[in-house]
Formats: structure tokens, C-alpha cells, sequence
């Protein structure tokens, strides 16, 4: 993923689709949306997600992490 302030993120997702894993990301890393941008996201105020890409599917029968969004680079 790229930020609006070309920050650079690789991160894992916890998804039961392709289209989830998108939607839970740009949920998680931008917040909701609200009259004056995102909030609650894991991004600095007033950036956001500029390119998001998969980069492909893992079976992962056990998730060994507390979060669904894992690893944040």
C-alpha cells in the first residue's frame, strides 16, 4: 500500500475474500469516513490510501496474530 504522503506500507490480512481484504484495509488503516475526512484510522491525520494492491493468498488455517490486520511495515 501507498499513502497520499508516499509512505509505504506491507501488512498482512485476515479476509474470507480478495474484496473483504480490501475493504477491511482501507477500513483499518483510514478509519471511517466522516464530514472532514477519516477517523479512527491507523494513518496520520488527513493521509490516506492512495494505491492499495494484493499481492496474493496464503491457506492459513491458525491466525497467530491478536489482530486481523498483521505485521504493518
Amino acid at each position: 500500500m501507498q499513502t497520499t504522503e508516499e509512505r509505504t506500507y506491507r501488512f498482512l490480512v485476515r479476509a474470507p475474500s480478495q474484496k473483504a481484504a480490501y475493504t477491511l484495509a482501507r477500513s483499518w488503516w483510514q478509519g471511517t469516513p466522516s464530514p472532514t475526512g477519516c477517523i479512527g484510522g491507523h494513518l496520520e491525520n488527513g493521509e490516506l490510501i492512495d494505491l492499495l494492491t494484493c499481492e496474493g493468498a496464503r491457506d492459513m488455517p491458525v491466525w497467530p496474530y491478536a489482530d486481523v490486520i498483521a505485521d504493518p511495515v
